[in-house]
């Protein structure tokens, strides 16, 4: 068996104290865990850096965070494990996901939810996150990088690239028909518009800033951009290049104003998938009963994929019909990097390299 020689202490962004005032610091020496019998130890090359990062700072969701490190979206290599794990060797590459154990047996597992498994352990929350360079995994739902994806790319697609995977197949939308997803030019949406696109979905996106345009129509080919900041009346605008509206839409906007009017954007039948999160009690993703009723419309929240969801997502990205729109940033500024996320300024999805 392969031996790699392992540290005492690594790379971490770690949590000061959370709140709106929220604080974060840099540690060159945060302890390196040792693998239990059945875990992996991975050390990272690179983590993403995801708008729920911030909210878990930030503490306005309303779920309790008791980890010192956050993040959820991690790729690296196993460079130690446990006495029990099989199926595993020394130098595999491995991923750090939303949920990073699930039982698959209770329910919610066999029902296809797996990544909302009710006995699960959440990265971010109660387990350490990606932002820390060294972490533990269970062996058993950790899913292993597959060859022709680099780590930096694989990384966001763990949670933002696996997330729309499966916001795109629960909208319904099928070859040739309109998808709206709003919030298209960031990392989230940016996600969503490519397995759409991939699938032979047309794509509108609703994004603001010259940069975000561009990145919409020229490297994601989106069908149509419409700038929520200077349309009048984004609706109008959808039925002029849709003719009756569009067949679903993902919004992945973590704002009030993203959920705003989205009835009107849809045809009769159309599906509207929930992804992006406000602070908790600040948006309603509903619509008045009698549009709700009249137009046959239909509501889907989406948390993360599933392991299998994960896998399915990570070989379409192998294959070359999936890039992440992705910036890399230094360790160094891990601190600014989080910050220019939470601003929403940044196209496509932040990633950290932990190495010099």
């Amino acid at each position: 068996m392969t031996v790699i020689p392992i540290p005492k202490t690594c790379r971490a962004c770690v949590v000061v104290k959370r709140g709106e005032d929220y604080q974060i610091k840099l540690d060159y020496n945060y302890p390196v865990p040792t693998p239990k019998d059945d875990e992996i130890l991975i050390r990272l090359t690179h983590t993403g850096i995801c708008m729920s990062d911030v909210h878990n700072l930030k503490a306005d969701l309303g779920m309790p965070a008791e980890s010192e490190c956050v993040g959820h979206e991690g790729a690296g290599a196993v460079v130690a494990m446990g006495a029990r794990v099989t199926g595993w060797a020394i130098g595999d590459r491995a991923g750090i996901k939303p949920c990073m154990y699930a039982c698959r047996s209770c329910e919610v597992c066999n029902e296809g939810y797996d990544g909302m498994c009710l006995n699960g352990r959440m990265a971010a929350w109660r387990e350490n996150g990606s932002y820390a360079q060294f972490l533990v995994a269970p062996a058993s739902y950790t899913n292993k990088i597959p060859d022709g994806l680099s780590n930096e790319l694989a990384a966001p697609l763990l949670c933002s690239g696996a997330t729309t995977y499966r916001a795109v197949n629960q909208s319904t939308a099928r070859i040739g028909q309109w998808l709206i997803i709003t919030g298209a030019g960031g990392g989230v949406g940016s996600m969503a518009v490519q397995y759409a696109v991939a699938a032979g979905i047309r794509v509108i996106g609703i994004d603001t800033s010259e940069a975000k345009r561009r990145l919409c129509l020229e490297v994601l080919k989106c069908d149509a951009f419409i700038d929520f900041a200077t349309t009048t009346d984004i609706a109008k605008e959808v039925m002029r290049i849709t003719g009756r509206g569009a067949h679903a839409s993902i919004i992945t906007g973590g704002t009030a104003a993203a959920y705003a009017n989205w009835w009107d954007h849809l045809r009769t039948g159309g599906t509207m998938v929930v992804v992006g999160l406000p602070p908790r009690g600040t948006a309603i993703a509903g619509a008045d009963p009698i549009t709700m009723v009249l137009k046959s419309l239909r509501i889907q929240g989406t948390r993360v994929g599933s392991f299998q969801e994960t896998h399915e997502a990570l070989a379409i990205a192998a294959a070359g019909k999936v890039k992440p729109a992705v910036t890399v940033f230094p360790f160094e500024q891990f601190i600014e990097t989080v910050d220019l996320v939470r601003t929403g300024k940044l196209a496509g999805r932040a990633v950290i390299h932990f190495d010099d």
